[in-house]
């Protein structure tokens, strides 16, 4: 299915306020995921964190990732997403890289507790999206992940520079969590394996909106319940995938399975709007119709 989707602005019947600016995890995150009550973040130098104690006196582990031995770069892979993913009663974290650049094409896979079960570069995904121009519309920047009934749910982040008078989708693509698991585990043993472009089943491109003439475009996902997730949407002025650019504010939505999506304005305790970058976002409470959310955020 191949569908084009607007999303709904919901103020004030959803309401998004930035209320805390805590660093617990240090900075430079680029992206946050709750994982059976853990916290994982991922770091723009590639280390991957996993919360050990109490929420109260958090600490922290660092994992590195280690390349495959074939590769000549040094240092863990960069990481863009982060997901819980259910698999015959296991649950896994997939960290996966964004495909922005050709040494950004890693996968790996770890326990909940945060051992590693494999990494290794995912060349042939990655290279059929990056010239899937119904999915990537310029350049190819996935920018987060979710999982939703049996479903891995990921986010093109349509930021990408304007050519020929084409510019960046905002696109979802949803392939069986099992199908990409035998995809993923068939590389880890034969890093040649070709990737088969028919488990992608489902593919929308939305319209976010703009903010102060700004597309919006997507920055961060999470699983909120099994069939609805939460996501981040920021405006920022950027030339292309690789450059950073100011930012005019930023929106939280509801993303349903079958593809609704609502938003609203990410707004200060003053309520008004927060000229950040949401870089990601973990689901840490969801009560009485209120969800709570970590976020980290870029104001530069």
């Amino acid at each position: 299915m191949n569908r084009r989707l607007r999303a709904s602005w919901s103020s004030p019947y959803l309401e998004a306020t930035l209320t805390d600016s805590a660093r617990a995890m240090g900075p430079d995150m680029e992206e946050l995921a709750t994982v059976e009550g853990r916290l994982w973040g991922a770091r723009r130098s590639g280390e991957l964190l996993v919360e050990e104690g109490s929420p109260d006196d958090r600490s922290f582990r660092k994992i590195i990732l280690n390349r495959p031995p074939e590769e000549d770069d040094t240092g863990p892979p960069r990481i863009a997403s982060l997901a819980r993913i259910e698999i015959d009663g296991s649950t896994r974290v997939l960290a996966l890289s964004s495909g922005r650049t050709a040494a950004e094409r890693h996968c790996a896979l770890l326990s909940s507790e945060g051992a590693v079960l494999g990494c290794q570069r995912l060349e042939s995904f990655f290279e059929h999206l990056a010239v899937r121009w119904d999915i990537v519309g310029t350049e190819l920047n996935l920018e987060s992940a979710a999982g939703l009934q049996g479903t891995l749910r990921l986010f093109q982040r349509g930021n990408g520079a304007e050519r020929a008078g084409r510019r960046g989708h905002n696109t979802t693509l949803d392939i069986p969590i099992p199908d990409w698991l035998s995809h993923v585990q068939a590389v880890f043993e034969s890093p040649e394996t070709p990737f088969d472009p028919e488990i992608i089943r489902d593919l929308s491109a939305y319209d976010l909106g703009e903010l102060q003439g700004t597309r919006l475009t997507f920055s961060g996902a999470a699983e909120l319940s099994p069939e609805w997730l939460v996501y981040a949407a920021s405006a920022e002025r950027c030339e292309d995938v690789q450059s950073p650019g100011t930012t005019a504010g930023a929106v939280l939505g509801l993303m349903a399975l079958d593809g609704r999506a609502f938003q609203a304005h990410l707004l200060d305790d003053e309520g008004q709007p927060v000229a950040a970058k949401v870089e990601g976002l973990a689901v840490t409470e969801s009560t009485g119709g209120a969800v709570k959310l970590l976020l980290s955020v870029d104001t530069e």
